[in-house]
């Protein structure tokens, strides 16, 4: 029989408290399930047990037995789940379960499978890879891993079904993987065997989708969705756990004709790469995209948007098309924030008019790399400490309200600066024509490649001062002062 690998179907279902498989033996033996002195040519379960076990899947104990009545142990049916499935279980992210460690035997399949959407763990943070696992937890499981559905979850001819089990149970029935403990009992709440468990997956392989989907990328416009799903060129794709926090009730506006790339997996929404959002608030309500979810890149595409919480590995741009407003609130960003600049004739007529456009980039409760303005007569306001500013192209213009570690300068036009802030250092790439008009304390200027020190115990930049290629030039009001702070 090939060997082939399947993912999950992820939570369509509820979330579970199961556990994953796996029949554990102190050593291998026979290759042939013949061979074990417990399971029979009569058995049940011969062929089931045979069939695992010529696949190296299954294994007996040293005395030569299978022992196919001995229950099953969630901890090793996590073992076998992985190995059917033929899983990565050696590049896994942690799931962080208190009672598995990395070093335990078990940790790479319950790893893979929590990755793969396939088990989960108890709320107060436990797996219990020692307890038996149960026929409740063995139904959503292989619901997971085989991709099963029921057309008809009300079906059920069974009448001690719990409502959280119902919809795998179901699956599991219509596609005649189990039949019940007898024609109208499940029971759910007792263990499964070695041998059952054979038995159930072999079931499972027959019905279940044979050919393994690879991730893939897609890039689709949001159009509508619902709490679990949504629908991209036709096709019906659903949502991972991981990504639920994204598409809610509260977000529709926000998502509004965005733009996203998602990786899919098996029918399911595993990540989402990269949104853009295209969906403008107003000057007295602005639009909230808010979620917990972790994104490679987001891209503010249209004005007064707020980004609340979110986790940005990669950068933030801010486009032409914003404005006014845009603000990050309670979000981290490891990458950089890039305030993109308005091109050709627009970019000539902002310069013009200048003070008659002034967006307003607000950084509140957030951390986040550099922050690259590229745009002209840009305001900065943060309550957090941002690590650098970078000042490029021809800025003319820019307001800064907050604490900066560094400020570079890599404009070659006059600037004017304006507003309350302290620099630890401020740096101009090369010597320009700089008016800082603003209330705060420099630490160190550097021009080029001399530095400047300021006693920032007196100086403080509360009026004009002009930079020229011939060096630090104060005004002449304030020579004196000047003198003081920056001694040739």
């Amino acid at each position: 029989m090939s060997k082939w690998r399947k993912s999950k179907y992820l939570k369509v279902i509820t979330a579970m408290a199961l556990t994953a498989s796996a029949v554990v033996v102190v050593a291998p033996i026979a290759s042939e399930a013949s061979s074990f002195k417990d399971v029979h040519r009569t058995h049940p379960f011969y062929d089931d047990i045979k069939n695992l076990n010529d696949r190296g899947i299954i294994n007996g104990f040293q005395d030569g037995t299978f022992k196919p009545e001995q229950n099953l142990t969630r901890g090793q049916t996590a073992k076998i789940i992985a190995s059917v499935l033929e899983l990565d279980t050696l590049n896994v992210s942690n799931p962080n379960f208190k009672d598995i460690p990395t070093t335990h035997q078990y940790f790479g399949a319950i790893a893979a499978l929590k990755q793969e959407g396939i088990i989960d763990g108890y709320e107060d943070g436990t797996f219990r890879q020692g307890d038996y696992i149960e026929r409740n937890h063995v139904a959503k499981i292989l619901a997971n891993a085989f991709h099963l559905k029921a057309s008809n979850i009300n079906s059920l001819p069974f009448t001690d079904v719990r409502a959280d089990y119902k919809e795998a149970i179901a699956a599991l029935y219509e596609n005649n993987v189990t039949t019940g403990k007898t024609a109208t009992l499940f029971d759910g709440s007792s263990n499964v065997t070695r041998g059952q468990m054979a038995a159930f997956i072999t079931r499972s392989e027959a019905v279940g989708h044979p050919i393994f989907q690879p991730s893939q990328s897609v890039t689709f416009k949001v159009e509508e969705y619902a709490a679990s799903e949504i629908t991209i060129n036709g096709k019906t794709y659903y949502f991972d756990d991981s990504v639920k926090s994204i598409f809610t009730t509260e977000n529709k506006t926000a998502l509004t004709g965005a733009e996203i790339t998602a990786t899919i997996k098996n029918g399911v929404i595993t990540k989402v790469n990269n949104v853009v959002l295209n969906k403008a608030g107003s000057a007295e309500k602005e639009v909230v995209f808010k979620t917990n979810a972790t994104l490679d890149s987001i891209t503010i595409n249209a004005d007064a948007v707020i980004v609340k919480n979110v986790s940005i590995t990669g950068n933030a741009i801010i486009s032409s098309n914003v404005k006014a407003k845009v603000a990050f609130d309670g979000a981290t960003i490891t990458g950089d924030i890039i305030a993109e600049a308005i091109d050709g004739a627009k970019a000539s007529l902002e310069n013009k008019n200048a003070s008659h456009t002034t967006p307003v980039l607000t950084i509140k409760n957030s951390q986040t790399g550099k922050v690259h303005v590229k745009r002209n007569n840009i305001s900065i306001m943060s309550n957090s400490v941002i690590p650098e500013i970078i000042i490029t192209t021809t800025i003319s213009a820019i307001n800064i309200e907050g604490a900066v570690k560094k400020v570079t300068i890599e404009s070659t036009a006059k600037l004017k600066m304006t507003g309350n802030v302290n620099f630890e250092r401020l740096l101009l790439s090369t010597a320009v024509e700089l008016a800082l008009n603003v209330g705060g304390v420099v630490n160190y200027l550097f021009i080029g490649s001399k530095r400047r020190c300021s006693n920032y115990n007196r100086f403080r930049f509360t009026d004009q001062y002009v930079v020229d290629s011939s060096g630090f030039n104060c005004n002449k009001d304030y020579d004196e002062l000047c003198s003081s702070c920056f001694p040739n």
